[in-house]
């Protein structure tokens, strides 16, 4: 059996990444994304919820817990934000996105794991 060069390997791989940002869900959070840069509100949310985790992770980092008013101040962020159209709708994207990474994964494990096995002779 001839083994593939990574060359070939690095090929399909660019393959697979065209054919990503063909499925809908890849070109749903593109959109997402451009309206989310487009909604100034959507951004002053999210630098809220992000400046408020950051305070919350440096007061961690110290070795230290956050106070009642940090953790409320990045939940009362976090609402906010929520709330936010440009936001929700990036986010569903974005995760819906993420699935489909993660059944690619998924899959290319599995033929590591098949591969493996056969190797081995279990199959």
């Amino acid at each position: 059996m001839k083994l593939p060069e990574l060359s070939e390997i690095i090929e399909q791989a660019e393959e697979l990444g065209k054919q990503l940002k063909e499925t809908p869900q890849y070109k749903e959070l593109q959109t997402a994304e451009e309206d989310l840069s487009d909604d100034p509100q959507a951004q002053i949310l999210m630098q809220s919820v992000q400046q408020a985790q950051q305070k919350i992770q440096n007061v961690q980092q110290a070795g230290m817990q956050p106070t009642e008013d940090q953790v409320q101040s990045l939940n009362q962020a976090s609402q906010e934000m929520n709330q936010n159209a440009a936001v929700m709708r990036f986010l569903q994207a974005k995760e819906e996105f993420e699935e489909i990474l993660r059944s690619v994964n998924q899959s290319i494990g599995e033929g590591l794991r098949e591969e493996e096995e056969e190797e081995e002779g279990l199959v």
